[in-house]
């Protein structure tokens, strides 16, 4: 199934100059990049307005859940300078073969889209690490973040890292938010900042 996408009036009314690729004019989009299961999870607005949707996608071929990320213009249209106005979708590359990335928050800054998540490392036993990813304006993975875009950044060696929110500083600083678990008693939850 797809994620719907809405934009709302000050007074609550949805907003019909909102209608994206099928002129609707009801205020909302359906985003459907394939015929699995995908979910939209945070939003973001561009300097110029534009809207970056952030979510997950299961692929059809390997079964993975993967990071995916669309940019719509001010009227909902699918951006055509970003990634060739189609939904940008990939997978971590250091998460472990076969193993799902989830993505859970979106921000932007200087042009660039950073998403936040995590993914199932599958090393020593399993347990799960803060996932980042970094988009060029254009939507292509941004090598000069951890040399292919992606990375993996653990908070406790063989625990469970769960990113919740990521925010990029005025410098550039990525900072993310998020709970690691005790890898002796996994029940056991503590707050967690990386930058």
């Amino acid at each position: 199934g797809g994620s719907v996408v809405a934009r709302v009036n000050a007074d609550g009314t949805l907003d019909t100059t909102f209608d994206g690729p099928t002129g609707t004019a009801n205020g909302k989009i359906l985003l459907d990049p394939s015929t699995s299961y995908d979910s939209a999870y945070d939003v973001s607005i561009t300097a110029t307005d534009k809207i970056v949707v952030a979510g997950r996608i299961r692929d059809m071929v390997t079964g993975k859940t993967e990071f995916g990320a669309v940019r719509l213009e001010v009227d909902g249209d699918y951006d055509a300078t970003f990634n060739s106005g189609a939904i940008k979708q990939f997978e971590i590359d250091d998460a472990a073969s076969g193993q799902d990335a989830y993505i859970e928050s979106v921000d932007v800054h200087a042009g660039k889209i950073y998403l936040g998540g995590y993914a199932y490392d599958g090393v020593g036993g399993g347990g799960a690490d803060f996932a980042i990813a970094v988009l060029e304006n254009d939507g292509d993975l941004d090598p000069t973040f951890d040399g292919d875009g992606t990375g993996l950044k653990s908070a406790t060696a063989l625990a469970y890292d769960y990113l919740s929110d990521i925010y990029v500083e005025s410098d550039g600083k990525i900072v993310t938010l998020g709970t690691t678990s005790d890898p002796t008693a996994l029940s056991n939850r503590t707050f967690v900042a990386i930058r």
